[in-house]
């Protein structure tokens, strides 16, 4: 994959990050329905870390499962997995969301 295609797809991605700052505060607790977890499955794990961190000045730390935990005000809102580049010229990283439920 081209740098320049992955540069796009993480500007893309970005966007997407935006609006879960502003749509996900930090708090303890959620009303059903709304958006509670925000999950990045990148099929370079490492560079989306950097890349978010820069970008918005997140908090993101290493887990012990071996993914990345993005925190605000310190509260986890975020996760950064790897993934393997089953497709070969097909990006396959794509955000996941979570909504709190009954």
């Amino acid at each position: 994959m081209s740098r320049v295609r992955i540069e796009l797809q993480h500007r893309l991605l970005a966007v997407a990050a935006v609006a879960l700052i502003l749509i996900a505060p930090a708090r303890s607790e959620a009303a059903a329905g709304e958006v509670v977890w925000w999950e990045l499955l990148s099929e370079d794990a490492s560079e989306a870390v950097d890349f978010y961190g820069d970008l918005f000045g997140w908090q993101i730390d290493k887990h012990p499962a071996g993914n990345w935990i993005a925190t605000t005000a310190g509260v986890p809102f975020a996760g950064i997995s790897q993934i393997r580049d089953e497709l070969e010229n097909e990006d396959e990283s794509m955000w996941l969301i979570g909504f709190e439920v009954d």
